[in-house]
């Protein structure tokens, strides 16, 4: 239950269903409008039809248990009754005249480690917003997520790949966080990405996710991956620049940051709510013109990497780098 309710999020209450069919086995499917979810369950009699068990139901006899707790379905003409050892639930007219399209399983593209899967993600989606995307590429035989925002993007290392270089396609911000979300109640170590004709599967032990893909791509991608090599840079502790943005956001959750490199320093502006606030950070790193970027985006990524990092100036960008995580802000001259 606590997938699937994970996966379907809060923002389309009809997507709060689980459609139950037979496919060789008992087969568990639901959709968050551009991802879908499924998963297979043990053997049962065979039956015809798809059955729509709205979720809300199935709390409602949960919601006393555990994370152990077991219900019984049973499928009646027309009907669903969900029944536990104390309760008793029947759902009328659960039969759906809708079909359920096949997804072919197409050919393996990246293998990854569940834990660091997680977190990459995480990180890469964490500077988007509701109408963004996030856009998964292979590049030099690894998989990138890459979250574009303005002059802010977030790029992270998910996994392994034997292809050297394509891009696979990006998914909205909201899947994205669907697809964190529940996969974290998912106990398996690996997971397997395939791809398909403008889909990719990402197989979880008996979980499989189906994520529809914008295969035309976010203009200027390409000119992002290149920093997912990079490993130079200052070694510096980014506890003071946190302090900064924590201030800045207090200030307003929209506030806007200008960074400018001085001789033995970096000023430090935000502005918003009717104010200013001005402060230095003992960085000596020079860089040329200045960086703006809404103070949300950059704390938010910030804080999911470690507090000592690299930070590296390849030429109109600033990168902080670390454990596979890169914060790029572009530069501006004027």
């Amino acid at each position: 239950y606590r997938i699937f309710d994970k996966f379907t999020g809060t923002l389309e209450p009809t997507f709060k269903v689980i459609n139950l069919l037979y496919s060789k086995k008992l087969v568990l499917h639901a959709t968050e409008g551009s991802a879908e979810l499924s998963m297979e369950e043990e053997e049962v009699q065979p039956f015809r039809g798809i059955y729509r068990l709205p979720l809300n139901v199935l709390k409602l006899v949960l919601q006393w248990g555990n994370d152990e707790s077991e219900v019984t379905l049973q499928l009646k003409e027309s009907d669903i009754v969900v029944s536990s050892k104390e309760e008793y639930l029947q759902v009328k007219n659960a039969v759906s005249r809708s079909t359920m399209q096949v997804f072919e399983e197409g050919y393996t593209i990246a293998e990854m480690e569940k834990e660091s899967f997680l977190k990459n993600l995480d990180f890469a989606s964490v500077c988007l917003e509701e109408g963004e995307k996030l856009e998964f590429v292979v590049y030099n035989h690894e998989l990138l997520g890459i979250g574009p925002a303005g002059s802010l993007a977030c790029i992270a290392k998910l996994g392994s790949s034997a292809f050297d270089r394509f891009i696979v396609g990006g998914i909205p911000y909201t899947t994205t966080r669907h697809l964190v979300k529940s996969l974290e109640f998912i106990e398996c170590e690996k997971l397997v990405m395939k791809l398909g004709e403008e889909y990719v599967h990402i197989n979880a032990e008996r979980f499989k996710y189906t994520l529809h893909l914008d295969v035309h791509g976010t203009r200027g991608i390409l000119n992002l991956v290149k920093f997912a090599q990079l490993e130079e840079g200052i070694n510096i502790n980014t506890l003071k620049l946190l302090e900064f943005l924590k201030k800045a956001y207090t200030l307003h959750p929209r506030a806007r940051i200008r960074m400018k490199a001085l001789k033995e320093c970096w000023e430090m502006k935000a502005y918003g709510g009717g104010g200013v606030y001005m402060t230095k950070l003992p960085y000596r790193l020079p860089f040329k013109g200045y960086v703006e970027v809404e103070v949300n985006r950059f704390r938010s990524a910030l804080r999911r990497m470690k507090k000592h990092i690299k930070l590296a100036y390849p030429g109109e960008t600033l990168v902080f780098h670390a454990e596979g995580k890169y914060l790029v802000l572009k530069c501006f001259t004027r």
